[in-house]
C-alpha cells in the first residue's frame, strides 16, 4: 500500500541521489507503538520504488513521530521525501 500510494502521488519518481524522509503515523487511541518498526516497514516498502536501496548512500536522514488519530476510525501515515 505504501509503494502503491507513493507511485500515484509522486509519478514513480525514483530518486538517484540521497534523500531525507519524514513520517507521521496517526494511530487510534493510546496504544503502545514501536516507531522504529513503523518507519522500517515503510522504508522497506519503498526500496526499488522511491530509491534504489535503503543503504546510507540513498537515505541520509529520516524522522518519525506518532500522533493520535483525530478520526476514531482512521489510522494513516503521512510522508515527505526530498533530495538532500
Amino acid at each position: 500500500l505504501v509503494a502503491m500510494t507513493y507511485k500515484s502521488c509522486f509519478n514513480c519518481c525514483t530518486f538517484q541521489r540521497p534523500v531525507k524522509i519524514g513520517f507521521i503515523f496517526y494511530i487510534k487511541g493510546n496504544r503502545r507503538t514501536d516507531l522504529d518498526n513503523l518507519i522500517k516497514g515503510c522504508i522497506d516498502a519503498l526500496v526499488g520504488v522511491a530509491f534504489i536501496d535503503d543503504s546510507i548512500k540513498y537515505i541520509r536522514e529520516y524522522t518519525g513521530a506518532v500522533a493520535v488519530a483525530t478520526d476514531k476510525d482512521v489510522e494513516c501515515v503521512t510522508m515527505t521525501i526530498s533530495e538532500v
